[in-house]
């Protein structure tokens, strides 16, 4: 009978945590998509394309699908194409109008993970030191009349 408590409060619990982590997580991708990261992009247009944790709402997917197709995603661009041959001429000018409101900082690579540390030693391998802007060379005088 225990152990029976035991699983029901922890399905409980765990159902009423499993929404806030997920809208944790939504909320993290939409900082990401709306500071520049394209993928992060592409994932906003994903989920309000399909409702996962976020309205069904095919105008705001196609507002992130635009950005992200104007930031250079292949997939993004592929989802616009297939999702603008759905809606209705109101509701792609409202997908336009939403995508300049979005207002997102200029596109920035997803960042890279983490290196993992060394099974053996559990030592963190060295990164390489980022590589450094090339110093501005002055322009050559102009030649003497």
């Amino acid at each position: 009978m225990a152990n029976r408590f035991r699983q029901v409060l922890a399905v409980v619990l765990l159902g009423a945590w499993l929404p806030v982590a997920a809208l944790a997580d939504v909320e993290e991708i939409r900082r990401d998509a709306l500071g520049g990261n394209v993928e992060a992009q592409l994932e906003m247009g994903i989920l309000y394309e399909f409702g996962f944790h976020m309205p069904d709402h095919e105008v705001e997917a196609l507002a992130w699908y635009l950005l992200a197709a104007e930031n250079g995603s292949r997939r993004a661009a592929e989802r616009r194409d297939l999702l603008t041959g759905r809606l209705t001429e109101t509701q792609r000018e409202d997908a336009q109008r939403r995508r300049a409101s979005l207002n997102a900082a200029p596109p920035r690579p997803a960042a890279r993970p983490e290196p993992e540390p060394d099974p053996e030693t559990g030592d963190a391998p060295e990164t390489p030191p980022a590589p450094m802007a090339p110093e501005s060379t002055p322009e050559p005088a102009a030649p003497p009349p």
